[in-house]
């Protein structure tokens, strides 16, 4: 696509009104809570942010290797909490 083109087109930015910027105390944070098996909106709760903002940031520090993959995923501990509850044991 020529640059005068895609100049005259609209563009849509994503999530335009999220704050992915972090301070490298605040994901070091993040990186203290996974290991702790924290799920997604227990580390959003902690670190005062929105889960989206937290979730791009697990995706990143997963990509960077700097988490691990773990049991229960993006939700840790609190998935299986979870599937207790839902099958009434």
């Amino acid at each position: 696509m020529e640059q005068s083109t895609r100049r005259q087109q609209q563009l849509y930015i994503a999530c335009e009104d999220m704050d992915f910027v972090w301070r490298e105390q605040d994901v070091t944070e993040v990186e203290r809570l996974w290991e702790a098996d924290s799920g997604l909106f227990r580390i959003a709760h902690e670190m005062r942010r929105e889960p989206d903002e937290v979730a791009v940031l697990i995706i990143d520090l997963s990509r960077q290797q700097r988490i691990k993959p773990r049991r229960g995923g993006i939700w840790g501990a609190e998935y299986f909490e979870f599937r207790k509850f839902a099958e009434g044991r």
